[in-house]
């Protein structure tokens, strides 16, 4: 059967056409059409609702005030969407919903989900009031909800798309969410059937902006660029024609027009038409007319007003801060000039103007680059795949609640000092078990803990484990027994009796600690930051040998992973790796001693001892000792790198990364331990 998708926006033509979000609905959806999907949109309207079919297209219209102006409307058309949404899915069954993030539209759907939902972030009211340099758009309690539940809609919804990387790297600065890292980028469709080249080819002497006349769309820059473009090209009769609605208010309710032409002398003012709003079905020939299209947004997710141009062969200029840089090749089939610098944009222009035939073969790729990159048929496929996937994700989340909803949480415990994963002891089918729920980014190996079993290595006993592209859930036996502190020389030798066997289990090598390592190092060795450097410097004095023989290793042997009863028993496997077994000395060392920030030496010289008695090298361990705290580091450095993470921030000090590097700095307690 086709599948059902339910697309949720306020904006969708001919209604409610507000910004890019509505030309996108109309093109996904006829796109949706064409590649076999039933397709209901839930939208707006400025005056009546309506119940209608367009195009193939089922379209229900929701009155609503606009802009919100108390909390009271905001939540109550919410209310309404997701009530229409239960209602619909009653009679006609939706597979799955797609909204944007732009005000939440389905945060009241999305707290009790019934239907996969995915997101598709356009450009958020935080990052608009951000780029539009806006004090307030709504009302006080409406604003603060509004970019509260922006960031709350990321994590409950089943996948995060997006349609450019320029927007993709630009969310963790401004927003929250779990794992950025999760979003796809995907672009949108372009509109082939509107948009091609007909005569007479931007012969013409007209360089035309299309877009509203507001900031956060670099006008202001443009404006200081139209005064050098007039006396570089004062021997040709040019015309700059401004398309689009120059009516909005901007700084002190002075209309945006007034404010353009105020900042360019008035004797160019004669050079500048302002046509207003034209429809967009009626743009084509305007675009095929001009000669050259300026894009000068501070910043632009991925405009579809660039996107038209180019389907038209329009040689375009674009502020680089945009997704334009996505859809052409700078040089090539366009070109890139620095949002704020608008002699280049001027000299971009001339130079386009000045030169006919490179300007002409640049529109002729930039069509190529569209119709490659954002094909209506292809960006429609793209989607269905990650609408599986979605719906997929959401029956994985409603099986590990009903796994949930067997067990016995009535005499919930967590596990103290439970590791990264939740570590939970409950009753699952009338015995006493510790349930632990591993995230998709934590590997767990079930074959391994087989192999374990197998092997009779003392673990818990697994009973049953349900794998899921995104979680993992484990039940075991419950071992009564307590995690100990300190650990006497006899169950330091026990641990390791266990460990050895583990040592010996022949499995095919997967990545070393070597790899994990180096992967952190190159990405951090060309880095300004001080404490990085000093980082690297040590890791690259380690005299180690990196072909050492590689073996299978715990990989985690803090006391907390190990219960102590009868015999030794491992509870946590899931840190499993290949590297030396000097490695899992250090680690076991280090781990051991460190409490609260601080460093048991006591504790540290009765473990090194056992090691000494044991015949292992007391100088190779010290430099696996050194390893492992510049392993920790370069971990923290990288991830603190990636997400743009505040290494200052309380949770970051909470992780005692600070004390990690006091600890590599320590050469006294250093020279103590291996003395």
């Amino acid at each position: 059967s086709k599948m059902h998708v339910c697309l949720v926006n306020f904006e969708y033509p001919k209604d409610t056409i507000i910004g890019g979000i509505s030309t996108y609905q109309k093109r996904i959806a006829d796109a949706l059409v064409a590649n076999h999907c039933k397709v209901t949109v839930i939208c707006g309207s400025w005056g009546e609702g309506a119940d209608y079919y367009e195009d193939g297209i089922h379209v229900i219209r929701v009155p609503k005030h606009f802009p919100y102006q108390n909390l009271g409307d905001y939540y109550s058309y919410r209310k309404r969407i997701s009530n229409l949404i239960k209602e619909i899915d009653l009679f006609d069954k939706i597979d799955v919903i797609e909204s944007p993030e732009l005000s939440a539209e389905m945060i009241t759907f999305a707290k009790n989900p019934t239907i996969p939902l995915v997101t598709k972030l356009h450009t958020s009211y935080t990052l608009i009031k951000k780029f539009n340099n806006e004090t307030a758009m709504f009302p006080e309690e409406v604003e603060r909800v509004i970019y509260r539940n922006e960031n709350s809609i990321l994590d409950l919804s089943d996948k995060v798309i997006c349609c450019s990387q320029i927007l993709k790297d630009l969310m963790p600065a401004y927003h929250k969410m779990k794992n950025f890292d999760d979003i796809i980028v995907v672009g949108n469709p372009a509109n082939v059937d509107d948009f091609y080249p007909t005569a007479p080819y931007h012969e013409s002497n007209t360089i035309l902006y299309c877009g509203k006349v507001i900031e956060r769309k670099g006008v202001f820059v443009l404006a200081k660029a139209i005064p050098l473009i007039i006396e570089r090209l004062k021997d040709y009769p040019i015309r700059f024609q401004v398309v689009g609605d120059y009516l909005c208010v901007e700084q002190q309710n002075v209309v945006a027009k007034d404010v353009f032409l105020s900042q360019i002398p008035k004797k160019y003012h004669s050079y500048i038409e302002f046509t207003g709003v034209i429809p967009n079905e009626e743009l084509n020939p305007y675009f095929n007319q001009a000669r050259i299209g300026i894009m000068p947004s501070l910043f632009d997710n991925l405009p579809y007003v660039a996107m038209e141009e180019l389907l038209t062969e329009l040689p375009l200029v674009a502020s680089s801060n945009t997704g334009i840089r996505e859809m052409i090749v700078d040089h090539e089939s366009g070109l890139l000039y620095d949002p704020d610098d608008y002699e280049a944009l001027a000299e971009k222009v001339v130079y386009l103007f000045l030169h006919p035939e490179i300007a002409k073969e640049m529109g002729k790729k930039g069509r190529k680059e569209i119709l490659k990159k954002y094909s209506p048929d292809v960006i429609a496929k793209k989607n269905i795949e990650i609408y599986q996937e979605a719906i997929k994700h959401f029956h994985e989340k409603k099986e590990i609640q009903r796994i949930c909803q067997e067990l016995d949480f009535s005499n919930i415990r967590m596990m103290k000092h439970g590791v990264a994963n939740p570590v939970i002891r409950c009753e699952y089918q009338g015995k006493k078990v510790i349930v632990k729920f591993y995230h998709r980014l934590k590997t767990y190996d079930y074959a391994f803990i087989q192999k374990v079993l197998e092997q009779d290595i003392s673990c818990n006993k697994c009973l049953d484990f349900y794998t899921f592209d995104t979680f993992h859930v484990g039940i075991f036996s419950y071992v009564p027994g307590k995690m100990i502190r300190y650990f006497t020389k006899n169950q330091i030798h026990s641990i390791f009796t266990e460990c050895e066997k583990i040592h010996s289990l022949k499995i095919p090598i997967q990545t070393t600690i070597f790899d994990k390592v180096n992967t952190y190092y190159q990405s951090l060795k060309d880095s300004k930051d001080k404490i990085t450097q000093k980082v690297i410097q040590q890791y690259q004095s380690l005299t180690i040998d990196y072909s050492s023989n590689n073996r299978l290793l715990h990989g985690d042997l803090v006391y907390s992973n190990i219960l102590w009863c009868p015999q030794v028993t491992f509870i946590d496997f899931d840190e499993v790796i290949f590297g030396p077994i000097e490695y899992e000395l250090a680690s076991f060392l280090i781990k051991n001693c460190f409490e609260n920030g601080s460093f048991d030496l006591a504790y540290g010289k009765k473990i090194i001892s056992f090691y000494k008695n044991r015949g292992y090298s007391l100088d190779t361990i010290h430099q696996y000792y050194l390893f492992y705290i510049i392993k920790v580091l370069l971990e923290k450095l990288y991830f603190s790198q990636l997400y743009s993470l505040d290494l200052e921030d309380s949770r970051q000090k909470n992780d005692y990364w600070y004390w990690w590097y006091q600890l590599l700095q320590d050469s006294v307690l250093e020279k103590e331990l291996f003395q």
